[in-house]
């Protein structure tokens, strides 16, 4: 079976696209394979996570979700003892969908809004880190 074959494919590809299209499904298993992301699955839900260091606290950024709430549930038991054994200070989610709000889960609270704006006309391209002047 390929991933394309999978009863959460539509799912996975929905979540990438409400993420701002930052990964296709190759980069989240690049960034699994070489340890920049992490992944936690309970039955067809799965969720993929990145630790993100900052100067005041670490968080586990939580990527997307793939599945269904009951199972996410279990996932989040999952992720809360992962963040306790690698000192991570909180587990933040900048891309939820309606029904994930609706769902309360405890303890989670609504922060912020994200705005975007669309600088580079859809293309995709790797960041430049070179500077010039």
């Amino acid at each position: 079976m390929t991933m394309a074959d999978h009863p959460n494919y539509e799912k996975v590809q929905r979540a990438l696209r409400d993420h701002g299209g930052l990964y296709t499904i190759e980069d989240i298993f690049e960034c699994l394979e070489d340890g920049r992301m992490q992944s936690f699955a309970h039955n067809d839900t799965w969720v993929v996570t990145e630790i993100r260091e900052y100067p005041n606290g670490t968080n586990l950024e939580i990527i997307f979700v793939a599945g269904n709430m009951a199972d996410a549930r279990v996932i989040e038991e999952q992720l809360i003892e992962f963040c306790e054994e690698q000192g991570i200070d909180r587990m933040v989610s900048e891309s939820t969908r309606p029904g994930w709000i609706r769902a309360r889960f405890p303890g989670w609270k609504h922060m912020s809004m994200k705005f975007v704006k669309e600088i580079g006309h859809g293309r995709r391209r790797r960041r430049n880190t070179e500077v010039s002047h």
